[in-house]
């Protein structure tokens, strides 16, 4: 269900596990999906309290204006187009590209109450009748392109007819005698019911109709197309009323509209990247407002909760405006998958990465995060460890470079070009890091001066690395050395001298993993748990190594039932938190084995990043895009 909850742990065969450890402190989820020449439809309950939008397979129902319980619905398989919250804020209707409406709980156990299979095709638009009982649903089945059907049941009480291609919008009108339109490729529809059927059509509009809206009243229709034009209607018998006048410099597609609560002013957004507001009566505009110029500055999305309308840009952020068409407020963070995660102990903030090209930081009672567009897909993220030295978060990217991250004003500096893909990055002293490469190279970097300090061959390729922050060990895995060779070898070597290659000197092979190893991470910020190895693999194994002795400590840690991606020592050094494709994570216990905190289920596609902000608190980031906060009794 949710992003995550009370822990237990699964599959346990030891008597001494504990259950129950873990509670959620936190969630912040990602902004909403959009796609360019395409409606975004977000929506909020009746009292403007809570959003509800999608990203990817999952629907968010977040606090408005972000502060509050949020909750991620995860069960839907492929992507999910709308979602609409009951007017009675009690119930979701969610469509996706499938054409399955799911409709669920928004408190509580958040229970599926019904899934219904309408058509094959995508589900663009969903509205609820303004007594709870009845869903209006459009989109592009292959015969069937809307319908309106009972909440409970799924069955149908008419379908939507007259349109010969995809239909986009679709409304429900709040009062008596109950009357649905529809809006699509070809024209503007409006049925009677119940049960619903075609009355009449309008073609005012000479392009693609994206957004059709009743008024709260009743009294009014709204439609608003590509072809830049707004058209009212009347609510009971759609017949036009008038045309809004064009507003000068007006351009591009209409891409949605909403009214205000009290039906006195509608709001549109559009191509032309400006929200316009507009006086429904007169038909002409009456302020108008605009982020900027960029392409990410376009409005693809706008609903109007309480007092205040609200935007949703291409780049996902969601804006507050006020009656001048001034920003009142915005909420920014990552639209895309979270790469990696990680803390930074000088201040006391968490740094994510996401493949959308953007890192984000904030801390662990959000509820917003602060975003810094890179450009470039985020693939490594690391944190300072120490808050006596200085600020600054490294991230790894995509164009094979390293740049150190102000995690309190989100400023990135200029690039250090490393020139090849990096497997992994670790501290090998406060300045100084070290990578490995695809083309099978171990580099030191000196981060504060920009320079590259050494590069050391490796005699394969590399599939992960690991240093103490003593900077007296390195760790690098290697892909399965031929036919015939079963283990997976991770290579020990001592360093004496960071600023020199010739210092690194191999110490011989660790030899236990059977599957290619994916993490490394060595504890040493206490004297007598320094230089311990935790190492994980493509399987779901964890082994514990003691460096001196090149030793086991433990033989094999396997309660996760996939790929372990991540890792991470809690400041005692005696525990461990992992997060793995399974979309568990797991707080390991050195000191007792037998006692692990087990939270299921935390991230649909899958755990990316962990890291501890105290003892007691532990951080996650998944496929899903989501970032969250555990308390955790150790």
């Amino acid at each position: 269900r949710g992003g995550g909850g009370p822990s237990d742990c699964h599959n346990c065969r030891c008597p001494s596990a504990l259950v129950a450890m873990a509670t959620l402190h936190q969630i912040i989820p990602p902004l909403p999906s959009t796609e360019r020449g395409r409606t975004t439809q977000i929506y909020t309950d009746k009292n403007g309290g809570r959003m509800v939008y999608c990203n990817g397979t999952n629907v968010v129902l977040r606090s408005w204006p972000g502060e509050g319980e949020t909750f991620i619905y995860k069960e839907h398989a492929v992507q999910v187009i709308v979602a609409a919250v009951s007017p009675n804020g009690e119930w979701v209707a969610s469509g996706d590209v499938g054409g399955q409406v799911r409709v669920w709980g928004t408190k509580g156990e958040h229970s599926t109450k019904g899934q219904y299979q309408p058509w094959s095709g995508p589900v663009y638009d969903i509205c609820w009748d303004s007594e709870n009982k009845r869903i209006a649903i459009c989109g592009e089945g292959r015969e069937i392109r809307g319908a309106v059907i009972m909440w409970d049941t799924g069955s149908k009480l008419g379908e939507i007819s007259g349109h010969s291609t995809r239909v986009y919008s679709c409304s429900f009108k709040p009062t008596r005698p109950f009357r649905v339109a529809t809006g699509g490729e070809d024209k503007l529809g409006f049925h009677e019911g119940p049960p619903f059927k075609f009355k009449l059509s309008q073609n005012v509009h000479t392009n693609f109709i994206n957004s059709v809206r009743f008024s709260p009243s009743g009294d009014l229709l709204l439609s608003a197309g590509s072809d830049t034009k707004i058209v009212v209607y009347d609510g009971k018998e759609g017949e036009v009323v008038r045309e809004f006048t064009k507003a000068e410099g007006m351009s591009g597609s209409i891409w949605s509209a909403a009214w205000s609560p009290d039906s006195a002013q509608v709001a549109t957004v559009g191509g032309d990247k400006h929200l316009r507001l507009w006086d429904p009566a007169a038909g002409t505009q009456v302020a108008k407002g605009t982020l900027g110029s960029a392409l990410e500055d376009m409005l693809v999305g706008v609903c109007w909760p309480a007092a205040n309308p609200v935007s949703v840009a291409l780049d996902g952020r969601v804006t507050v405006w006020d009656a001048a068409g001034e920003v009142v407020d915005t909420i920014d963070g990552n639209q895309g998958q979270v790469s990696d995660l990680t803390y930074d102990e000088p201040t006391r903030r968490f740094v994510l990465g996401s493949n959308d090209g953007c890192v984000c930081s904030g801390t662990a009672d959000g509820p917003r995060l602060q975003r810094s567009k890179l450009g470039k897909m985020v693939q490594h993220t690391l944190g300072r460890w120490d808050a006596s030295v200085g600020p600054g978060v490294i991230v790894a990217s995509m164009d094979d470079k390293l740049r150190i991250m102000d995690p309190t004003t989100g400023a990135l500096s200029e690039g250090i070009a490393v020139g090849e893909f990096m497997v992994g990055l670790a501290w090998l002293a406060p300045d100084v890091v070290v990578t490995a490469t695809s083309k099978g190279n171990l580099i030191a970097v000196n981060v504060a001066s920009s320079a590259i300090l050494w590069t050391k061959p490796l005699p394969r390729a590399p599939t992960g690395v690991g240093a103490s922050v003593s900077g007296g060990f390195i760790a690098v895995a290697y892909e399965m050395e031929g036919p015939g060779k079963e283990m997976r070898q991770i290579e020990l070597f001592t360093c004496a001298d960071v600023a020199s290659g010739d210092s690194v000197v191999s110490k011989g092979m660790l030899e236990k993993h059977k599957a290619d190893v994916v993490k490394l991470r060595f504890t040493g910020l206490r004297s007598d748990r320094k230089n311990l190895l935790a190492t994980s693999d493509s399987v779901g194994k964890i082994f514990i190594w003691d460096t001196e002795t090149m030793q086991l400590v433990e033989q094999g840690w396997s309660f996760h039932t996939a790929r372990v991606s991540t890792l991470e020592w809690n400041p005692d050094q005696i525990h461990l938190v992992s997060g793995s494709l399974d979309r568990s994570v797991i707080v390991w216990n050195l000191a007792d084995p037998g006692k692990r905190i087990k939270i299921d289920d935390v991230h649909k596609g899958g755990v990316t990043g962990v890291c501890w902000s105290s003892p007691t608190q532990v951080a996650s980031s998944g496929a899903d895009g989501c970032f969250i906060v555990h308390d955790i009794a150790v």
